[in-house]
């Protein structure tokens, strides 16, 4: 319990700590997060493909997910890949996605191929590696979620050697 408040607490420092120095978010290329969904909760992990700079920022990453959830007297599996766009300026982004999922219905022992369509608001703090999402979509219909960069930013590595006098 003292885990989940310390960490709860480092991350609401994390977003709102001031960001003097950097505009853009430059995320890292990977993250790991936590979602609860108005049916369910899962986990998801997203790999960067493209990052773009500019008046507005753009990210394009690969989201695989899965979870576990419950609809009436009904508990399901389900797990999915999807196309994620994050558009936006400084801390503040939209994002969606499109993909497939599977969903396994635990009673009826079946299979249901379901879409992925989510829309939803992103915070990250460009000095944070901590982020916070929220939206609409399936297969979480109204959801929530926490998570964090994993991997180093190779972008802000490659603008220190420019930098750097040789």
């Amino acid at each position: 319990m003292r885990l989940g408040f310390t960490l709860l607490i480092i991350f609401i420092f994390n977003c709102f700590a001031p960001n003097a120095q950097q505009d853009t978010v430059n995320y890292r290329p990977g993250s790991f997060g936590l979602i609860l969904g108005t049916f369910g909760a899962g986990v998801n992990i997203e790999l960067k493909i493209d990052e773009k700079e500019g008046r507005f920022y753009n990210a394009t990453f690969i989201r695989l997910f899965g979870g576990v959830g419950s609809i009436g007297m009904g508990e399901y599996y389900y797990f999915g890949g999807a196309w994620e766009i994050i558009y936006g300026q400084k801390n503040h982004h939209f994002e969606m996605s499109y993909g497939a999922s599977i969903s396994y219905d635990i009673g009826s022992d079946q299979l249901w191929p379901l879409p992925v369509v989510n829309w939803g608001y992103r915070y990250k703090n460009p000095n944070s590696i901590f982020y916070f999402r929220t939206g609409l979509g399936s297969p979480e219909v109204i959801y929530i979620g926490i998570g964090f960069g994993i991997g180093n930013n190779v972008k802000n590595k490659i603008k220190d050697w420019e930098d750097y006098e040789w």
